[in-house]
């Protein structure tokens, strides 16, 4: 596994490779944890699929960071992050923006490069069910070059009043 990034790629290029590498990936995690993941779902509910992203992110994470890319937003000593890279504070998730059984959680990064230039944001949106242990689509990455909280929740709403 190794995803086509550079330090010089800009915020859109860098999302079109983890999009690329996720939808090469997300299917193939899902399926070699599902059992094990399924038996946790009752007892730990939503953070179940932390856990999945907990084997899904990390590697293709690291391959950012090799390349000059990190995280802008430190986390503070009681955030709760997921694959190395989300942090829970730095998500919004509405249930109508999808269907019953179909909810949606966007979580943003603020992506600085090699020169500490905040270039823009990464946007991940997980497809998830409160409903049962299921992702209703693949996990989804879109950019924006918003990088205040203020400006990526509206960019993050105007996004979802399109759906």
């Amino acid at each position: 596994m190794t995803m086509k990034i550079t330090p010089e790629m800009s915020m859109e290029e860098v999302g079109e490779a983890l999009q690329k590498e996720l939808d090469s990936r997300w299917q193939f995690v899902w399926e070699q944890h599902l059992d094990e993941l399924q038996k946790l779902y009752p007892e730990y509910g939503d953070t179940t699929y932390g856990l999945y992203f907990d084997k899904l992110l990390p590697p293709i994470w690291q391959q950012v960071e090799q390349q000059g890319f990190y995280s802008a937003l430190e986390p503070k000593e009681d955030d709760f992050l997921i694959g190395r890279c989300l942090n829970f504070r730095h998500s919004t998730e509405k249930a109508h923006w999808g269907s019953p059984g179909h909810d949606i959680r966007v979580f943003w990064i603020v992506l600085a490069n090699q020169h500490d230039e905040h270039i823009g944001s990464l946007l991940l949106e997980i497809h998830h069910s409160h409903e049962r242990f299921h992702l209703p689509a693949p996990p989804r990455i879109r950019t924006c070059q918003e990088t205040m909280r203020e400006k990526i929740t509206a960019h993050i709403r105007e996004l979802r009043e399109q759906v």
